[in-house]
């Protein structure tokens, strides 16, 4: 089975990498050739401190921007607010929700906009002579996004178990760009994939009207470990003035469960894009984050590597970032917040806050598990519920 996965994965990378490449020499302009540039510029705090590589993880509701497969994971309902400091006055607002149909897949929306402040008009004449200021604008762009994402097996009632760890999604865009009298419209599709490595957990079972519990019926918890693959085409469209700034991305991820200890867990991540209009970008990422019953804790880094950035000092590409969430009875609050310097350009920084939230007792209990003398549970994080951990299981008398 190792063995066809890997096949199965390989010829679908190569394809679309090939495919990727044929697109972007076929449409390829170079610098400035695309409109909705605005779109270049990542959202989401924790995909952001991480290099960027988020298209293999697509864990949150951040992979709205990313990669709309990942939506899948998004177990119970969220919403999340971002904002970016960016160089003088420039700035990003990102809203987004997104949340479970159960069976039925995922499904979520966000708008992001980006404001530069006041800019004053400068006034020449036909032969380009300075003739002074005139009235100020203020520049703003905006893009609206719909996401639906749906389990491969699901979608093609197929029951295979490659096919099942793998997931697909979809997005589509609206974007609108002012810059004084001028005003431009677009519109653009996502499209995604995400394959992921998982195990089985030991199942939260389900209170009865009586208080008795039960075994959950369908198919049991599962939890992402090992290897993860992913792919995405961004901004596949147009605008009133040029083609969207497409790309095709590729994502590779490895997360490690209980290391170092219990509830600490690792993420390694490397992303390659291919854009258009400018040259290939790889981009590295890591986290450690450790989690207990109520909080979770975690430090991130990524570099990124692109024509860019090249021209910049030593620490342009690098990037940095943490992580706290708290659980409050039924409400889950998350703060991110990222480090991203631009050499001579300045420093950006980017912050949000998250909210999940949880299902009641009355839609899942977990009870303890008795278990067999020497027999350890799996601990696992990624639940209905949103992250935590289960209790301990009661020990055989």
């Amino acid at each position: 089975m190792t063995g066809q996965r890997s096949v199965h994965l390989t010829g679908i990378f190569v394809l679309l990498l090939c495919w990727g490449g044929l697109v972007s020499q076929a449409a390829a302009g170079g610098p400035g050739t695309t409109s909705a540039n605005f779109l270049k510029a990542g959202q989401g705090v924790r995909p952001v401190a991480m290099g960027e590589t988020y298209i293999a993880l697509g864990d949150g509701l951040d992979t709205l921007y990313w990669n709309p497969a990942g939506l899948v994971q998004v177990t119970a309902p969220t919403a999340s607010f971002s904002h970016s400091f960016w160089f003088q006055d420039i700035g990003t607002e990102y809203l987004a929700y997104g949340m479970s149909l159960g069976p039925l897949g995922a499904i979520g929306g966000g708008f992001a906009l980006m404001h530069a402040g006041q800019v004053t008009e400068t006034l020449e004449d036909e032969y380009g002579n300075y003739l002074g200021t005139g009235d100020t604008f203020s520049p703003m762009s905006f893009a609206l996004i719909g996401t639906y994402a749906q389990n491969m097996s699901r979608l093609f009632q197929v029951d295979d178990p490659f096919i099942k760890n793998t997931l697909v999604g979809a997005s589509l865009r609206v974007i609108t760009e002012s810059l004084d009298e001028v005003v431009v419209f677009g519109g653009a599709l996502d499209l995604g994939l995400i394959w992921r490595e998982t195990e089985e957990v030991i199942p939260p079972r389900l209170a009865s009207a009586e208080g008795a519990s039960q075994e959950p019926e369908g198919e049991p918890l599962v939890r992402d470990h090992g290897w993860r693959l992913g792919l995405v085409a961004q901004n596949l469209g147009v605008t009133t003035e040029q083609l969207m700034p497409m790309n095709f991305r590729l994502g590779l991820a490895y997360l490690s469960r209980d290391l170092f200890t219990p509830g600490g867990a690792g993420t390694l991540a490397c992303d390659l894009m291919v854009p258009i209009d400018n040259d290939i970008k790889v981009s590295f990422g890591g986290e450690y984050a450790y989690a207990t019953p109520n909080t979770k804790m975690a430090i991130r880094m990524g570099y990124k590597i692109g024509s860019e950035i090249k021209d910049l000092d030593s620490l342009a590409g690098l990037t940095a970032g943490v992580g706290f969430s708290i659980r409050t009875g039924l409400m889950k609050y998350q703060v991110d917040y990222a480090f991203v310097p631009y050499g001579e350009l300045g420093l950006t920084h980017r912050a949000s806050l998250t909210v999940v939230f949880l299902p009641g007792p009355s839609e899942i209990t977990r009870k303890p598990q008795v278990l067999q003398p020497g027999v350890r549970p799996p601990i696992f994080y990624e639940t209905w519920g949103g992250s935590e951990p289960p209790p301990e299981p009661a020990q055989p008398q």
